[in-house]
């Protein structure tokens, strides 16, 4: 296939009416290789998971977050342009994260933490860790429980995975920054939101290290808010972009070769990473995940772990990688569904009439 055939990014969202069934693997798919990535090191300890990360076959987790959030900025610039003010933006993207983030808070703070911490219920109540932890809610992010998985192979930690929500407001707050300077009727603002987001990345790093370094077990928080803008920036100039199965191939190996071989990496890889990701995004093999199990990604994302954490606790003969993987995804995936019908869909569903009349009400008053 020649790389000018004429095919474009937007052009194949066009054909398959802006809903290709890859973008819905996509998302499962990332969501149960984070589950992986923290499988060995919740079930047999920080040097097993270091292990783990350092084997060959496990070099792709190294893609999943900034996959993850470049993704993230192409689909919800999409809302971007649905919109018609900068308020209903920001009122969708709150109901589409904080439900089910209030839902895990209390769950764990409020169910988990009582069933299995260490300490008297009277004194778990009172502790001020468990006060700390209920600011989960607000995306200020704290970690530990009083006296909860405090014997887990990897102990104290409630749920890791949330150190990321704060990054994604980041993402969000910052796309509202540029949407008010005018992005939507002058999408080449991107270019510049981008320059500084790498400038800010690149900064963070030499700051923390002295030099650039290869991406590794942590990613920078400015790294993923980095990803999130040229995912933005690709839907854009998604009718511009050509989508090839060549280039995106040869993508991949330039995103792995940087990755792997190349202090700071992560930089050069941004634009094939990305590329990759919208490629295998806009494919539509055909058919579609059953009962919803797409739009549970946020919910495998967003309880897996804690979910993981509870089985090596409750379960001490499962203190194996893979072991904890098998019982934790099924698990993670039904409360990702419990979470998806019966919680962020009926509220999303419910609030968007709502917002709709808010919105409308808002503009009557600015005399549009």
């Amino acid at each position: 296939m020649r790389i000018s055939d004429g095919m474009t990014i937007g052009r194949k969202l066009e054909i398959d009416k802006y809903r290709p069934s890859g973008f819905d693997f996509l998302r499962i798919i990332l969501a149960a290789m984070v589950l992986i990535d923290h499988s060995w090191t919740i079930a047999e300890g920080e040097q097993a998971g270091a292990d783990f990360w350092n084997q060959a076959w496990a070099f792709p987790l190294r893609f999943v977050l900034p996959a993850f959030f470049s993704l993230s900025g192409f689909l919800v610039s999409g809302s971007m342009e649905r919109c018609r003010t900068l308020l209903n933006f920001l009122m969708l993207r709150g109901i589409r994260i904080y439900p089910a983030l209030a839902i895990e808070v209390i769950l764990s703070a409020f169910i988990i933490g009582p069933w299995v911490t260490t300490l008297p219920l009277r004194q778990y109540f009172t502790n001020k860790e468990f006060l700390i932890y209920l600011l989960n809610v607000t995306g200020d992010i704290h970690y530990k429980l009083p006296g909860v998985f405090h014997g887990n192979p990897k102990p104290d930690i409630v749920n890791w995975q949330l150190w990321t929500v704060p990054w994604e407001l980041v993402c969000y707050t910052t796309l509202a920054v540029i949407i008010v300077i005018g992005v939507k009727k002058h999408r080449w603002l991107i270019g510049p939101a981008v320059l500084i987001g790498l400038v800010a990345a690149i900064s963070r790093n030499l700051q923390a290290h002295g030099h650039l370094v290869i991406l590794v077990g942590n990613v920078w928080g400015f790294d993923l808010v980095l990803y999130f803008l040229v995912g933005v920036g690709f839907f854009l100039y998604r009718n511009h972009i050509p989508r090839n199965g060549l280039l995106a191939a040869l993508s991949l190996v330039i995103a792995w070769a940087a990755i792997a071989l190349v202090p700071g990496g992560q930089y050069l890889a941004l634009i094939p990473l990305v590329y990759v990701t919208m490629f295998l995004g806009t494919c539509n093999p055909g058919w579609r995940l059953p009962f919803g199990i797409a739009d549970c990604s946020y919910g495998v994302y967003l309880y897996g772990y804690v979910i993981q954490q509870l089985i090596a606790n409750r379960l001490p003969w499962s203190h194996k990688g893979l072991l904890n993987l098998a019982l934790a995804f099924p698990l993670s995936v039904v409360a990702g569904m419990l979470s998806w019908h019966f919680l962020e869909k009926p509220i999303m569903n419910a609030a968007r009439p709502q917002l709709k009349r808010i919105e409308d009400r808002w503009l009557q008053l600015l005399g549009h």
